[in-house]
């Protein structure tokens, strides 16, 4: 329950919810890039694909990191964290364009589409009152 006064709607604490179930995925996927290790390719090509590794780990679990901060700030009725969940659902909606280019792709685009329009639907509809 919020306090001090302040309250948000079932659509806002909807968005918020998806917004930290999302951030724990994404937190997911980073310990999951934790795990691989790289390749017998050779001692430079080890070193690249580590490097890289290490990067996209590191830029997952902040993604990861800052969708969970956004969305218990909506669940704590944060005006800023309702603007902010509608540019996370803009950049997932972004994001979900290249996976309808193959034919594989087409379920994973569906699903993310899906996500982010509620997201942004609910993020925009909601309402919160500091």
């Amino acid at each position: 329950m919020p306090s001090q006064g302040k309250s948000r709607d079932g659509k806002a604490t909807a968005a918020g919810v998806l917004v930290v179930i999302q951030g724990a995925l994404w937190l997911i996927g980073g310990l999951f890039l934790l795990s691989f290790r790289t390749s017998d390719l050779g001692s430079w090509a080890d070193d690249i694909a580590g490097g890289v590794i290490t990067f996209l780990t590191i830029i997952v679990l902040l993604i990861g990191a800052a969708c969970l901060w956004v969305g218990i700030s909506l669940l704590r009725a944060k005006r800023w964290a309702r603007v902010t969940e509608i540019v996370i659902g803009g950049i997932d909606l972004l994001m979900t364009i290249p996976a309808f280019a193959s034919a594989d792709g087409i379920g994973t685009g569906l699903v993310g589409l899906i996500w982010s329009v509620a997201i942004i639907y609910l993020a925009a509809a909601g309402t919160v009152s500091e």
